[in-house]
């Protein structure tokens, strides 16, 4: 597996770096320490339209101010969410997020590509983005149907500042985990594209529901700082 790290030096631009400057690294998923699982078992089957929320999480296609793109079939994300505040955007109808039960045991979420849902050539070729109610440090997802990459993870702050690129090759089936390089709560949200030959299914998500107790002292802080500058 090959991985590719790109860090912001100014709002919407990045370079080229080595691991030891990633701001997000690549890290084992069985060492994450969260304490939530998003599976997508408790969602029917089939098209959805809307934002797809869970306990703590939402999902959907981008993030407002962000433009849509086509390459082949291939969803691409540009822009800078900014404007103060994530908030998720759904695609146009038939053309936003499916979920679909592919064994007993696993349910999967995929973007539709622009051919629409019911297309097998626009299953899994679609952006997914989550937006997390709580800032993590960290998270990890589970890929399914991989067929080599690449696979691309955009992270953003809570205010919409770009935080870091990771581009996956030679993707294969399973568990990724990222980590912020100081452990910092910046992440909120994360758009997730991929050019993979058959496209690319998620069947689990890792995160906190609920803030961690670091994370809370770190809450109360700038809260009280807000306060002392008013």
């Amino acid at each position: 597996m090959k991985v590719r790290l790109f860090f912001a030096v100014a709002i919407g631009a990045a370079v080229s770096a080595g691991a030891s400057a990633a701001l997000i690294n690549v890290v084992d998923y069985s060492t994450l320490t969260t304490i939530s699982v998003e599976e997508f078992d408790s969602f029917a089957d089939g098209n959805y339209d809307n934002i797809i929320e869970g306990d703590g999480i939402a999902f959907g296609e981008r993030f407002y101010n962000q433009s849509l793109e086509l390459d082949d079939d291939f969803d691409v994300i540009s822009g800078s969410p900014t404007g103060g505040y994530l908030s998720l955007l759904a695609g146009d109808p038939n053309d936003n997020l499916a979920v679909s039960t592919i064994t007993s045991e696993s349910t999967v979420l995929a973007g539709l590509g622009y051919r629409g849902f019911g297309v097998p050539q626009a299953f899994g070729e679609g952006a997914v983005s989550i937006l997390f109610e709580h800032d993590h440090f960290e998270f990890g997802i589970s890929v399914v149907a991989a067929t080599a990459g690449p696979l691309q993870f955009d992270f953003y702050k809570r205010d919409g500042t770009f935080l870091h690129t990771i581009v996956i090759d030679d993707l294969v089936d399973g568990g990724y985990g990222f980590r912020h390089q100081f452990e910092q709560y910046d992440i909120a949200g994360v758009v997730i594209t991929n050019h993979d030959a058959g496209g690319l299914a998620f069947d689990a998500v890792y995160y906190n529901a609920v803030p961690t107790p670091t994370a809370l002292t770190l809450f109360a802080a700038a809260a009280l700082l807000r306060r002392r500058r008013r």
